[in-house]
């Protein structure tokens, strides 16, 4: 679990979408947001022929889906998390709209992904981009 934590906080700060000051865990503040943070992390669903490389998966609609959705500004990062798998920070306004967001991905109805949705609640933020 910590492994977890720890590549959500670099993908964040990778991203550029942190503020520059810290900001209180007030979930009362968060509630009053426009939008939410969702992170969703993606596993080999059912139709995941294992042994064979991402690139042979058929994820080219997949990953149409979310460069438009990152084109949009709904993704903020998004990137691969293991041989089989992958992780995304999502913009939404609630968790339906979250719900809605997977989905709508090819690759959840094409069984070769399962998602875990949790609202993520950032202690520490940046408006600065970070560029490494």
């Amino acid at each position: 679990m910590p492994i977890r934590i720890l590549i959500v906080l670099l993908t964040f700060v990778l991203a550029g979408s942190l503020s520059a000051q810290p900001q209180a865990d007030s979930r009362a503040e968060q509630a009053s947001a426009e939008f939410f943070l969702y992170v969703i992390i993606y596993r080999a669903g059912p139709a995941w022929r294992h042994g064979l490389p991402i690139s042979e998966q058929g994820l080219q609609p997949h990953g149409a889906y979310i460069a438009r959705n990152f084109e949009q500004g709904r993704v903020r990062a998004a990137g691969p998390l293991g041989a089989d798998g992958g992780l995304i920070l999502l913009r939404a306004g609630d968790e339906a709209e979250a719900r809605g967001f997977v989905e709508g991905d090819p690759a959840i109805a094409a069984g070769l992904f399962v998602a875990e949705i949790d609202r993520w609640y950032p202690r520490f933020r940046h408006e600065a981009p970070f560029d490494p």
